[in-house]
């Protein structure tokens, strides 16, 4: 027996896959996958980046327990965690900001780390396609984000 066969099933539930994203235009959706665990596997599908994320991490979800289940082999991530931060840190904004946030990721009815980590990857990189529709779509909100970080640097008038 390998060391790879002894892992719980938690241990492969929480490795941390890339993940990629495209703009249907045929159905006019997003579809997310793992490329690592093969693009026809599980996916997510939605209407936006957002949703289509959370259903690719339920269908993931899904897809793994049933490699385990099943005795098959479970792909491993190309980077392993010890490459790579820890992938959590502390961000201090504005409690405005926060609330907007908030609200935000409630109307997409993601959670606010969720939707905070898409629209950081939105703007940090991946598909290049993506992030010109996602420009697109989402110029309102950037224009008050901008506008709303613009207030905050300006000094109070006394």
């Amino acid at each position: 027996m390998t060391a790879e066969m002894k892992k719980d099933l938690s241990y492969y539930l929480s490795l941390r896959y890339k993940t990629s994203i495209e703009f249907e235009q045929s159905d006019n959706k997003y579809v997310a996958w793992h490329p690592e665990l093969g693009r026809g596997s599980c996916n997510g599908i939605g209407v936006s980046p957002i949703e289509a994320i959370s259903a690719l991490e339920e269908d993931s979800k899904d897809f793994i327990t049933l490699l385990f289940e099943t005795g098959q082999s479970i792909p491993l991530p190309e980077s392993t965690e010890t490459e790579l931060p820890s992938g959590q840190f502390v961000l201090r904004i504005p409690r405005t900001l926060h609330k907007k946030i908030k609200e935000l990721s409630e109307k997409e009815k993601v959670s606010t780390n969720q939707y905070v980590v898409s629209i950081l990857s939105e703007f940090v990189g991946g598909n290049s396609a993506f992030n010109k529709l996602a420009h697109k779509f989402n110029r309102n909100f950037r224009a008050q984000l901008i506008s709303d970080f613009e207030k905050y640097q300006k000094p109070a008038n006394f």
